[in-house]
């Protein structure tokens, strides 16, 4: 029972942070360093942080506690965080599709969608036990750090592509 309430504390966890981050980077005056962890725009890209960084940190609290002995810990964290975020794209994407600009109700239905499915995935890989090898939990490493090196770089220098893109400003990177 003590892995379900973590899982729903998880759930409120990201969602609560995720959306404070959405507006830390103004409250901090635009700092570089802020920027690294929180959105810096308003593109999808910068968007999907406020998924996976609420995420890894509470993996961080998790696996001090109750999750000390999972083996598959990081590699279930790190799978449901890119199918969380795949999630918010394609619900998105969906979404305008069907019905045109959804405005501020849209983003908070995505990011609820999202983030609830990613704690779902993240639940159901722990049960599972799978992925519990050496070899993943090492990939699992590996892939949370190159997740947030793209991250860190993508925010700074952005492909020139519209998933970059800040919509209401019409540029890439950091908005001030």
């Amino acid at each position: 029972m003590e892995r379900k309430k973590m899982l729903i504390t998880g759930f409120f966890f990201t969602f609560i942070i995720g959306t404070l981050m959405h507006f830390t980077y103004h409250w901090t005056g635009c700092s570089a360093i802020t920027g690294l962890f929180v959105p810096v725009n308003e593109s999808m890209w910068e968007h999907l942080k406020m998924l996976a960084i609420p995420m890894l940190l509470f993996g961080l609290f998790e696996k001090r506690g109750y999750a000390k002995e999972l083996k598959n810990f990081w590699p279930a964290r790190l799978l449901s965080i890119v199918s969380g975020m795949v999630i918010l794209v394609l619900f998105y994407d969906l979404w305008l599709v069907v019905a045109g600009d959804g405005g501020l109700t849209l983003d908070i239905i995505d990011f609820v969608v999202g983030v609830a499915l990613a704690w779902v995935i993240n639940g159901k890989l722990l049960a599972s036990g799978r992925f519990a090898s050496k070899t993943a939990r090492t990939l699992a490493a590996v892939g949370i750090a190159a997740l947030l090196a793209i991250f860190f770089v993508f925010t700074w220098q952005p492909p020139q592509v519209d998933f970059f893109r800040d919509p209401p400003t019409g540029t890439f990177g950091p908005v001030k």
